[in-house]
């Protein structure tokens, strides 16, 4: 700290000084100021910086480095972004251990704002995979599977739910969000690809998924007729698997 660039300096010359008695004295003499000014200050400091104070300025800059910064990326109404605000400037003091419980209702916000959010974001999650596990019970064949071979089928989807809690702070929010829809794709995909090995299997009838995407894909549809041709080719895929005695499951 720049207030303590004089006692720096007179506890270097002090420390080069000869150790002769004479020499000793007129070192002191000569910095005797800084070290009296400097020494007073490390004192204040010492007595100001306990364990408590060291340990509230560590908590509010840990909020400020993990659910402050995730909240800003991930988006902070204006009362949020006030508080964030404050708290970054008083980290930013010189001294900021002074006062620091003038930042415990800011912090206490930031805090629970952040639990709501990813609070929220993890149910919504678990409400997606819900959603396509009942789609999978859904299935024809499904509901006569063993215990075994039902969980075979949906470890998969439990496996995407995040192994986090709402209080934590890793992985961030954005990270929470951007993993999700894709694992949760894939899941789906393994998943419906074990259920229709496992049907076709038991059942001696062929079961596979369909994507459809290369007939819809940007294909342009502006009059009935391209309607019917459309509806056309879609029929004439899809028939073409059933006529072989396969079941097929749309993706």
């Amino acid at each position: 700290m720049a207030e303590f660039d004089d006692l720096y300096k007179a506890i270097e010359a002090c420390s080069r000084a000869s150790r002769r008695a004479k020499s000793i004295v007129q070192i002191l003499h000569t910095h005797f100021d800084a070290l009296s000014v400097g020494l007073k200050r490390l004192r204040e400091f010492a007595g100001e910086l306990t364990e408590e104070t060291r340990a509230a300025v560590q908590r509010a800059a840990n909020i400020r480095d993990h659910e402050g910064a995730q909240l800003r990326e991930f988006g902070l109404d204006e009362a949020g972004a006030a508080a964030l605000e404050r708290v970054k400037a008083h980290l930013d003091r010189e001294r900021p251990w002074r006062d620091i419980k003038a930042l415990d209702a800011d912090l206490a916000d930031l805090r629970a704002c952040y639990i709501k959010t990813r609070g929220l974001i993890l149910t919504a999650q678990d409400s997606q995979v819900e959603s396509a596990i009942g789609r999978l019970y859904g299935r024809d064949g499904f509901r006569r599977l063993s215990a075994d071979a039902s969980d075979r089928i949906l470890e998969p989807l439990r496996r995407v739910r995040a192994d986090t809690t709402a209080e934590a702070v890793a992985p961030s929010l954005r990270e929470l969000v951007d993993r999700f829809e894709p694992a949760l794709d894939h899941a789906l995909a393994e998943a419906g690809a074990r259920l229709n090995e496992l049907v076709s299997r038991t059942s001696g009838q062929i079961v596979r998924n369909l994507s459809l995407s290369h007939e819809l894909r940007d294909r342009e549809v502006k009059t009935e007729a391209d309607v019917e041709r459309l509806v056309a080719d879609i029929r004439a895929r899809l028939l073409a698997h059933v006529r072989e005695g396969e079941r097929i499951i749309l993706s």
